[in-house]
Parts: C-alpha cells; structure tokens; sequence
C-alpha cells in the first residue's frame, strides 16, 4: 500500500469534486438575475420566501442554493430565512461598474460543454457542435437572447481589463486604431477617449453593431469612432497604425490564427503595429484562469491559451514578429507584433 497521500489529501479532492455544486448555484443566481432584487431593497435584505415568489422558484431548493453561497461570502443570511447581499455579491448585479453577471451567465451556457469533456479526450476534438447542433458563432446568430448574453459577457470582460491596459500600455503613438473582433466597442471607446488625437474603427461583425453604435453614441469620443461590418475570415480589417486583437486568436486553432494574422498583416500601415491582448501560459504550476480557459476554449472552438514561443511561431507564419511583450496584469499580456523584418531590436 502507498504511503503517500493523506486523509486531507482525499478530503481536499471530495471537495475538488464538488466545487461544481457552488459553480452551477451561481451561474443560476446569475441567471436568474437575483441579485439585482436587492438594489431597492430598504436594509438590503429579502425574506426567502419572496425571492422565491419574484423568482419564480421553490423556496427550500432556492434557501439550498443562496446557503451554498452564503459559504462563498456572496450572500448572508442574518436571520433565518431572510438574505442579504454581499459587497463582494454586488459584482453579480447588472448595472454594476464591475458586473460579472453576464460572464458568470455565459459560464452557465459552458457547464454543458464541460459535462463532455469526456468525447474531447477520446476524440481530440472541440464538443461545442455536438452538445448544441451548430458551431458557437452560428448559434449566437441565430440565437438572438443567447447571442445578447454573450455579447454582454464580452463587454463585461473589456471593462474588468480597460483599466489595467488603459493604465500599461502606451496608445499615444498611433494616430489611426483598428479594433478587430472589438465587440461593442467598450475598449476602443476608452482609448480614443483618453487620447484626443486618435480615431478609432471597431472591426466586427454585423450582429455587434446596434451595441457598438450604442456605446459609440455616449462615449465622448464618439465623433472619432466608427464601426465597420466585417469578418477577419473573409474580409481584410480597415487599415491602421496599430490593430488591437484583444482576446480573439486564444478562440481559434493556429491554422484560423495564422489566417487572422494575415488579414490584419495586410491592413497595417507601413511602420505600424499589432498588439495582441492575450493570456500568455507562462509555467507557473498554481491554478490561474489562463488555465481554466485554455481547456474550456478547446471544448467550444478548438482554440486554447498558449506560450510565448507558440505565439512566435504563428506570428512568424503570418511574416509577423513578436517585437515587445508587456505585462498588463497578472494574467494579460500585450503582445506587440510588427511585419518581418522591420523591428528595431
């Protein structure tokens, strides 16, 4: 018999096994959007029995599933019956600055493919079109409530990173900035605002613009912004001084990557830039998100997180190089790429 291995060993990996209890309690709290019934609430508490009423749910499974996070520090329950929000909940409300609810949302949507990871080790292959019938982006089209969430996901995310790039990486020298794959424009709004001579171009495709036109219509730069229609995959971006990717290529597998690499190759400006805002697996053995997505993102696309030498390598295949590395935060990294055989190091 081995004497490795502990009692709290096996207690540590009982309780691995069942954090997806207090994973899938949440992203039902998300999806129900309970949170955002305490804003209005004098004291800040609401008896059960009323959540489950404005919820539509059973009120002993809902006491079951706000106690699970009660233990996570997102609810209390100062007396019996009666919940209360959290400070650290209040980033699940909807009008938070900080609002992670429609990422925790999209999560809920994800728990499917995780519940397949089985066929991705047998198979080596991405699951999202055998749990779902279609490919991610062609369901998010045709989904329109779905398609929403994500698009909110997305938005939610820029805003939690807007600062840390806002505040490490240097947008002065560029007078024209192309955001490819730019979502509703939540990031690119901030950088052209912040630097007065710049004009901006959110390159995405047709679903995203309402949003981005919404988001361009209250940002106080809106007269430098512009949206333009398009897919990287069939269409080269407007030309720039610096096309931003941020969090797109870690979707795909290299061979779309590298197809990514060249549009935008093709719409930089001579003496221009792209910078790749991307989680960089570095080899730290201790968890990181990095990790949880660089799985999750096989599941749904085939694509995943990669290292330094990956992303030399790809953007080598495009007649890029990688010419400067920037840490943004922990896990975000720019990843500056210039065409071959032009940078000055």
């Amino acid at each position: 018999m081995s004497t490795d291995g502990t009692a709290n060993d096996a207690e540590f990996m009982i309780d691995l096994a069942e954090s997806m209890l207090s994973a899938r309690a949440l992203q039902m709290v998300a999806e129900l959007g309970l949170a955002d019934l305490f804003g209005s609430v004098p004291g800040g508490t609401l008896p059960l029995e009323k959540l489950a009423v404005l919820t539509s749910t059973d009120p002993v499974v809902l006491g079951m599933v706000l106690r699970l996070l009660c233990a996570q520090g997102i609810f209390t329950e100062p007396n019996a019956d009666e919940f209360a929000l959290t400070p650290r909940g209040q980033v699940l409300r909807s009008g938070h600055r900080f609002s992670a609810r429609a990422m925790v949302r999209h999560h809920g949507f994800n728990y499917h493919l995780v519940d397949r990871l089985d066929l991705a080790l047998r198979t080596g292959q991405p699951v999202f079109t055998e749990v779902h019938g279609r490919p991610m982006f062609e369901l998010l089209q045709a989904n329109e409530e779905r398609g929403q969430v994500f698009d909110d996901a997305m938005g939610d995310l820029s805003r939690l990173e807007t600062d840390a790039v806002l505040a490490n990486y240097d947008f002065t020298p560029y007078q024209r900035i192309v955001d490819v794959g730019g979502g509703n424009g939540t990031l690119l709004a901030s950088v052209i605002t912040k630097h007065p001579v710049a004009t901006g171009v959110i390159f995405d495709l047709p679903r995203l613009a309402p949003a981005a036109e919404q988001v361009l219509a209250q940002s106080p730069a809106g007269g430098r912004l512009a949206f333009v229609a398009g897919d990287f995959f069939e269409s080269t971006p407007p030309e720039g001084d610096l096309l931003v990717l941020k969090s797109i290529v870690h979707d795909w597998p290299d061979a779309q990557v590298v197809q990514i690499l060249r549009a935008c190759r093709r719409a930089l400006r001579p003496g221009g830039k792209i910078v790749l805002f991307e989680r960089l697996l570095t080899g730290d053995p201790g968890p990181s998100r990095t990790k949880n997505w660089d799985l999750l993102l096989f599941l749904i696309l085939g694509g995943r997180e990669r290292t330094d030498s990956d992303f030399r390598r790809l953007l080598a295949a495009a007649d890029l190089e990688l010419h400067t590395t920037i840490a943004m935060h922990d896990t975000l990294f720019a990843l500056e790429a210039v065409a071959a055989g032009t940078s000055d190091r």
